[in-house]
């Protein structure tokens, strides 16, 4: 399994006035949003909904179909908000042990990440070999994964799935004297500049004649900005999913982790109401298995009149910028020339012919990176040591440049990483700042963490960095 790891990457600027009326640009093309049945939207390819004004009646949910790039939901208003049922973007719970089915880990929200999937069942000689693992939860702050284990006294277990991390981190496992599994990492900040969504659950590990249950997926993410009111007197939910319960009868297979909560984020003149904004995880499912951590919330405002807490406790501010304009790319197009997907999943998103000759090409793709900029691309293999080449320098235009690098790749699965460091300039170093807490941005370095997986750092001026996530493509 190889993976690609690319920045999160922002769609517009838009500076909101303190001082004068909100205009968040909606043109009200997708005209008035009242539902009077439930709905599911089908989520834009950018994600953004434009509207005149939305009303959600009591008894009715909207929830929302995937786009390809998995993109945050983003309704931007320019009239008044008023929802009095319920808008959704949890993540989804992983099955029972009734109803387990190896393919229906939980999934994330819009925005969010998977679930890991649970390990598979073992024979006796296999037990000890590292095969009844489970895999890692998706997204930046994913479970770790659940690994089978012997005691002293010779008794097994499929250990269970970590929680996803996001604001805070995921739950342990139990019994934990024998199921120790790493924490992993929180991430974003509290402003929800870039916007995204939870991580899912660690998958449980197999045991000796039961799988293990996947992981539970991480909360979506959404914002909602109005140029009039936000009023919330239903449900606004982003919570992490369920992970799935083992056989307690024959303790065959580990608990999957939760997902972490997700991220809603509201923006607005006024915001009042006394519903329900909900990011948190799910309760757990699973006796021995762990819930997930904290999503965000934010609410902007010139006025708010709420006096009901969300969960958790929401950031508060006048509005603030809407997106941020010019972020960095970095992203692998095709291997051997296979196109790579433009969401990748970290499982089998390219497959190679059989006996396909080395060495590989890897085709490159940036944004926003400056020209002459040379990639470092990692081979992690299932087995083995990493293998590490530099792409040539990327050439083009600054709003898409192109590289690519050829490597021999080992037998079987393995995971390709994307790399990219540089020094910005006046103007970058000041946009970027929404990404560093304010402080001008230096430096951005895009590096592999100790598990494999993509982070993006800000690093500001006075050496303090900001940890941002990346999205990745699994290669057979």
């Amino acid at each position: 399994m190889k993976k690609l790891y690319t920045m999160i990457c922002c769609l517009a600027a838009l500076v909101v006035n303190h001082s004068h009326a909100i205009d968040v640009g909606s043109d009200g093309s997708d005209g008035e949003f009242a539902p009077l049945v439930d709905r599911v939207l089908t989520l834009p390819s950018d994600g953004i909904f434009r509207f005149t004004d939305v009303s959600i009646p009591a008894g009715v949910r909207v929830t929302f179909e995937k786009n390809s790039s998995n993109t945050p939901v983003v309704f931007l208003v320019s009239g008044d908000v008023v929802v009095a049922g319920t808008i959704d973007v949890s993540g989804l719970d992983s099955g029972s042990f009734e109803s387990f089915d190896p393919l229906a880990s939980g999934k994330g929200g819009p925005g969010g990440f998977d679930g890991g999937n649970g390990g598979p069942a073992v024979s006796v000689s296999e037990a000890n070999t590292g095969s009844a693992q489970g895999g890692w939860g998706l997204g930046p702050g994913g479970g770790a994964p659940g690994a089978f284990n012997v005691s002293s006294s010779g008794y097994g277990v499929g250990c269970a799935g970590r929680g996803g991390e996001y604001t805070t981190a995921g739950g342990a496992v139990a019994p934990s004297s024998r199921c120790g599994n790493p924490v992993g990492r929180t991430y974003g900040n509290e402003s929800l500049i870039p916007l995204i969504g939870g991580s899912g659950g660690g998958g449980g590990a197999g045991a000796i004649g039961g799988v293990g249950r996947n992981g539970g997926g991480g909360g979506g993410a959404i914002m909602i900005a109005a140029n009039g009111s936000i009023e919330i007197t239903g449900m606004l939910l982003a919570q992490g999913g369920v992970s799935g319960d083992r056989d307690v009868s024959s303790d065959a297979g580990g608990c999957g982790g939760g997902g972490s909560g997700g991220a809603i984020r509201l923006v607005a003149e006024t915001i009042f109401g006394e519903g329900a904004i909900n990011a948190n995880p799910a309760a757990r499912n699973c006796v021995e298995g762990a819930v997930g951590g904290e999503g965000r919330v934010r609410l902007e405002a010139n006025q708010i009149g709420r006096s009901s807490p969300t969960e958790p406790l929401a950031s508060i501010s006048a509005p603030q910028v809407l997106f941020v304009p010019n972020f960095p790319t970095v992203s692998i197009v095709s291997i051997g020339g296979i196109a790579a997907p433009s969401a990748p999943t970290g499982m089998n998103d390219v497959v190679l012919p059989f006996n396909t000759p080395n060495p590989v090409t890897v085709e490159l793709q940036a944004t926003q990176i400056p020209l002459g900029t040379e990639v470092e691309v990692t081979i992690i293999p299932r087995v083995g040591n990493r293998i590490i080449g530099t792409s040539s320098p990327l050439a083009g235009t600054s709003e898409l440049s192109t590289g690519s690098v050829s490597m021999d790749l080992p037998e079987g699965s393995s995971t390709i990483l994307a790399a990219a460091e540089f020094t910005t300039d006046p103007i970058a170093a000041r946009e970027y700042a929404p990404y560093a807490d304010g402080q001008l941005v230096a430096r951005v370095r895009s590096s592999v963490d100790a598990r494999g997986r993509s982070v993006t750092t800000f690093i500001t001026e006075h050496g303090d960095e900001y940890d941002w996530p990346t999205a990745s493509i699994g290669i057979n």
